[in-house]
């Protein structure tokens, strides 16, 4: 018969100051043998990782903060999910959106990119919710670098998928046009 005790502490940081801690206790008494670590605390990981990943986006301004919190989320996906997993791609979006308030561009199209294929073949269609946002944050770096063609095909891609799975007159698709208008009045400066 087992009978133990795990105590694990778990102390986060954000911006150079420790959280309280906070204490898990497990008390199990059993004649099986304790779980294996990987299995008992998936769930847990993960969730800390998500939640992390939350506090951060919820405090704009730290770029580069966000993208260390981003890489330590992504250890933890790595070990508990696969790599074509959503939330492996919505974290690639969020490195993107980083990235693109660093200005570093290129590297921002790289993580959209990335979680585009991830979105794709995660709901087996380009026509889902989180491919037009990608394509939307893709036509805004593309518009900040004054490409506006490519941004302008970026936009009208989004606008297409909005169009077939929203409601007439949604948020995001008026956001879409609104993009869209932009691309026009940026470009007609700009000759």
């Amino acid at each position: 018969m087992y009978n133990f005790i795990i105590f694990v502490n778990l102390i986060d940081s954000l911006d150079d100051r420790t959280l309280p801690s906070r204490y898990i206790f497990l008390c199990q008494n059993s004649s099986t043998p304790p779980l294996p670590h990987d299995q008992f605390f998936t769930v847990d990981q993960i969730h800390i990782a998500e939640s992390m990943v939350d506090i951060i986006r919820a405090r704009s301004g730290q770029p580069k903060r966000a993208l260390q919190i981003y890489q330590n989320a992504h250890d933890v996906y790595q070990e508990y999910l696969p790599d074509d997993h959503v939330h492996v791609g919505k974290l690639k979006v969020y490195e993107g959106d980083s990235y693109a308030e660093l200005l570093q561009f290129t590297k921002a199209i790289e993580r959209y990119e990335q979680a585009q294929v991830i979105f794709n073949k995660a709901y087996g269609s380009e026509c889902n919710i989180n491919s037009a946002m990608v394509s939307v944050n893709i036509g805004r770096v593309l518009l900040g670098k004054c490409n506006y063609d490519p941004a302008k095909k970026s936009f009208t891609s989004a606008l297409t998928i909005y169009q077939q799975i929203l409601p007439y007159g949604h948020v995001k698709i008026q956001s879409t046009l609104n993009d869209l208008d932009r691309v026009e009045q940026e470009e007609a400066l700009c000759v």
